[in-house]
């Protein structure tokens, strides 16, 4: 494979799933540096003193098993929806996120 191929076939990776207690099975998105800047840029914009940051940031790692968001980053009731969910739930799905955005095992060395 060319690496043009190999880079072309990294861009769509696939979401992580996970066993979240008090959900059950998740999907976490893996995202490209592109669409982790996107997302920032697009929290930033939304960014109001109205406690809902938390709900907006998991809107952007929760998705299907294909990989489609399932909340809107801009609807303030998916908001509010997530960030009515308990502390230990949302720390749940944030490790998992870093998780499978971060650093692989034995990948230190590569950065």
């Amino acid at each position: 494979m060319s690496l043009r191929a190999a880079v072309a076939a990294a861009t769509n990776p696939p979401p992580v799933k996970v066993e979240i207690p008090g959900l059950g099975e998740v999907f976490v998105a893996v995202q490209t540096i592109y669409t982790a800047s996107q997302n920032r840029k697009r929290l930033d914009a939304l960014r109001k003193d109205d406690g809902l940051d938390v709900g907006r940031s998991l809107s952007m790692v929760l998705c299907d098993e294909a990989g489609a968001m399932l909340f809107d980053i801009d609807s303030e009731a998916d908001a509010h929806t997530l960030s009515s969910l308990t502390p230990d739930v949302v720390r749940r799905i944030y490790e998992a996120a870093n998780k499978a955005n971060g650093p692989k095992a034995g990948d230190e060395g590569n950065a």
